[in-house]
C-alpha cells in the first residue's frame, strides 16, 4: 500500500476526464438509438479509478502554462532551469540566481579595529585584496593577482581629484586607496586566459557612522 496520501485532480483535469468518459457513453447510447426497441442504457458510475486511468493516458500531452516548483519551465517561482523565475540555478532572468550571465557577484565587507592587522577581505579568481587600519587609524587596501595580468585602477579619494592608474602585472601587492582617508575606487585586470575581474570598493577611517576604526565595502564581479 502507498504510504502517500492520495492527491485528487484539479477541475481542470477532471472536466478533460469527464468529457473523455461521458463522450465514450454517449456513443454507446447514440449507436442502439436507431433500433424501435432500443434499451435505454445508463451510463456507469464515474469512478476515480476510471479518472486516474485517463489522466494517465492524457499525460503526455498534457502541458502547464506555469507552476510554483517545475525541473524545467517557462515560467516558475523556482526551477532548476526556466527562461524566467524567481529563484532558479540557472535562468534567463531571475530575481535570485547563483551566476548572472556566467558571472559571480560577491560582496566585500569589513570593519577593522585600529592596528587590528592586515585582514583578507576578497580572495576569488586569482584576486587578493588586503586591508589594514594602521596605528594612526588609515585606511590601507592593496591587491595582488596574476603577473600576467593587464590591470587598470580608478581612485576618487574624499578631498582630491581623481586619479588612474595602469598596471602591466601584479608585479607585488599594489596600493589601492590612494591617500585619502575616505574614498571609492574600482580595479579591472584581464587575466591570460581573457577573463575579467572588477572590484568596486569604497574605504572610510573613522566613519561618520561610528565606528573608531576603518571600514571596507563593496562588490566584486568574477568568473564563476
Amino acid at each position: 500500500m502507498s504510504k502517500h496520501p492520495h492527491r485528487a485532480p484539479s477541475p481542470a483535469v477532471l472536466a478533460v476526464v469527464l468529457a473523455a468518459v461521458f463522450g465514450v457513453a454517449g456513443t454507446a447510447v447514440a449507436a442502439t438509438a436507431g433500433t424501435a426497441k432500443a434499451k435505454k442504457h445508463k451510463p456507469a458510475p464515474v469512478t476515480l479509478k476510471a479518472v486516474d486511468k485517463e489522466i494517465a493516458k492524457l499525460a503526455p500531452s498534457l502541458s502547464v502554462a506555469s507552476a510554483t516548483t517545475a525541473g524545467s519551465a517557462t515560467s516558475a517561482t523556482t526551477a532548476a532551469t526556466a527562461t524566467t523565475a524567481a529563484t532558479a540555478a540557472t535562468a534567463t532572468s531571475a530575481g535570485n540566481a547563483n551566476t548572472v550571465d556566467g558571472e559571480t557577484v560577491s560582496k566585500i565587507y569589513d570593519a577593522l579595529g585600529v592596528t587590528s592587522g592586515n585582514h583578507t577581505i576578497f580572495d576569488e579568481d586569482g584576486l587578493t585584496i588586503t586591508a589594514d587600519c594602521d596605528g594612526t587609524g588609515s585606511a590601507d587596501l592593496t591587491a595582488d593577482g596574476p603577473s600576467t595580468a593587464d590591470m587598470q585602477v580608478e581612485l576618487l579619494p574624499a578631498g582630491s581629484g581623481a586619479s588612474e592608474v595602469d598596471v602591466n602585472g601584479f608585479s607585488s601587492s599594489f596600493g589601492i586607496n590612494g591617500a585619502g582617508g575616505t574614498g571609492i575606487g574600482s580595479l579591472s585586470y584581464v587575466d591570460a586566459t581573457g577573463q575579467v575581474v572588477t572590484a568596486n570598493y569604497s574605504w572610510a577611517a573613522s566613519p561618520t557612522f561610528g565606528h573608531s576604526g576603518c571600514v571596507f565595502a563593496g562588490t566584486a564581479i568574477y568568473s564563476s
